[in-house]
């Protein structure tokens, strides 16, 4: 029976939809910032897979997007392998990045939906500005607020 589990402070929830869970992170103006991961792994620890993402409330200021790469879960939503826990495996990073010269507050809300729970979060961003950059109005960025639904794919920058 596969186990399933996601970073972000959570703790072991036999209900199939748990309360939002609050978090809070720090970024840099323009810097990709890792948010929160999901992951679902076998009882040998190894990666089956990760949840579905989907954005409830996208932020303001910046944009979400999923890249897959190494994680170390943290918390476990359903089942008892806490052997597994800070083991490395592959999964889901849930990566936030600033509009470019941006600072302040942000935030944004999704939800980790696995085959037998979901679970929500709202996480609040504080996002820290060098001192002297120049901010570059939209660069890398639409002029519109991105939409709720399921969360793009990070896409490689090119110069």
């Amino acid at each position: 029976m596969a186990l399933t589990a996601a970073l972000a402070g959570i703790v072991a929830l036999p209900l199939a939809h748990a309360d939002t869970r609050a978090c809070r992170r720090q970024a840099v103006s323009n810097v990709e910032t890792i948010i929160g991961v999901g992951v679902r792994w076998n009882k040998a620890c190894q990666s089956i897979g990760f949840p579905a993402i989907i954005l409830d409330s996208p932020p303001a200021n910046g944009f979400i997007c999923i890249r897959l790469g190494a994680v170390k879960p943290h918390s476990i939503l359903r089942g008892n392998a806490d052997h597994c826990l800070r083991v490395p495996m592959q999964g889901a990073q849930i990566v936030y990045r600033s509009r470019p010269g941006f600072d302040g507050a942000d935030s944004v809300a999704y939800t980790l939906k696995f085959p037998r729970v979901e679970q929500s979060y709202n996480v609040g961003i504080k996002v820290h500005a060098p001192a002297g950059a120049p901010a570059a109005p939209n660069a890398g960025f639409g002029l519109e607020r991105q939409r709720p639904g399921p969360a793009p794919e990070c896409t490689a920058l090119v110069s």
